[in-house]
């Protein structure tokens, strides 16, 4: 079963991160108000960044990891990758690593502005950015 990080651009232009382990359904719940939380006043929603990931556990370190970082660190995730990309979550293989190291280039740092700490979540696996774009 896969689990999903996905960040929504919602009607007054402010960025939404969550995880789901379904998520049309949760867009779906998004956009007919059934959650009364941030994006209920919000709505339309639409998705700009989907990302697969193995657990449950790894899309929740994820979503935390997106919500610490700045809406332009955000924005410049969703743009690397068109209106819609896929990111798979892998072990520290070679590729991994160098993808970090794109990942890095793109936003500047690794390092959260928040935190100060890596961004790459914990127990050595990182966003591994994969360049096809879904349609």
């Amino acid at each position: 079963m896969a689990f999903y990080v996905y960040m929504v651009l919602c009607s007054d232009e402010s960025i939404y991160a969550g995880q789901a382990d379904n998520l049309e359904a949760r867009l779906a719940a998004h956009n007919d108000g059934r959650f009364r939380g941030f994006t209920f006043t919000r709505r339309p929603v639409r998705l700009i960044f989907q990302a697969s990931l193995p657990t449950r556990q790894e899309a929740i370190e994820a979503e935390r990891q997106i919500k610490g970082w700045s809406r332009a660190k955000k924005l410049a995730l969703a743009a690397g990758l068109g209106a819609v990309g896929t990111v798979v979550a892998q072990a520290t293989t070679p590729e991994a690593l160098a993808m970090r190291g794109l990942i890095a280039a793109v936003h500047g740092s690794r390092a959260s502005p928040r935190t100060g700490r890596d961004d790459v979540p914990s127990g050595g696996t990182c966003l591994n950015v994969d360049l096809r774009i879904s349609s």
